[in-house]
């Protein structure tokens, strides 16, 4: 996870052995899923989500119906509709180095991702197949929200410098 082009968390997840024998482009898609599961936290609330890609034809995937899709990646595009806007952003090899070093290095077994199927949020949002009157609603009740309207100054600026400025 990048911010200003510089690191602030990592996360690896080994595959299965059912998700070894996905096709590149499902595997690539599943990581696009787990990275967005991995940092839900960091991105419910923004406006664009920016993904790099060095696998560009997943970047024409996303932008067929989902009907048209396979059972399994219509499934993984579903799993992302709980965030606004996932844009992907095609990114050779060469220039992904950070993430193509931590996509080397990564144990066998390894899985940072917590069992999400549990998550009682996360299972409200994948119910919630969001619409844009549904979220236009989510957007004028927040706009009305006091506390909401806290959270968001502090997602957009950042956290006060010190604790007693908290409103």
């Amino acid at each position: 996870m990048l911010q200003e082009d510089r690191p602030i968390e990592f996360a690896a997840k080994s595959l299965t052995e059912t998700q070894q024998r996905y096709s590149q482009i499902e595997k690539e898609l599943l990581a696009v899923v787990f990275a967005c599961k991995r940092y839900k936290y960091y991105l419910w609330g923004r406006e664009l989500i920016m993904v790099e890609t060095d696998h560009q034809p997943l970047i024409g995937l996303m932008q067929k119906p989902t009907a048209q899709l396979s059972p399994r990646l219509a499934h993984m595009r579903l799993e992302l509709s709980y965030l606004i806007n996932v844009q992907l952003k095609f990114k050779p090899g060469k220039d992904l180095i950070l993430a193509v070093v931590m996509s080397c290095t990564c144990p066998a077994g390894t899985d940072m991702l917590e069992d999400l199927g549990s998550d009682p949020l996360f299972q409200v949002c994948e119910l919630i197949l969001q619409s844009d009157a549904t979220m236009q609603e989510y957007k004028e009740a927040t706009m009305q929200d006091d506390q909401l309207q806290v959270v968001m100054t502090y997602i957009r600026e950042g956290w006060p410098a010190h604790k007693r400025s908290c409103a």
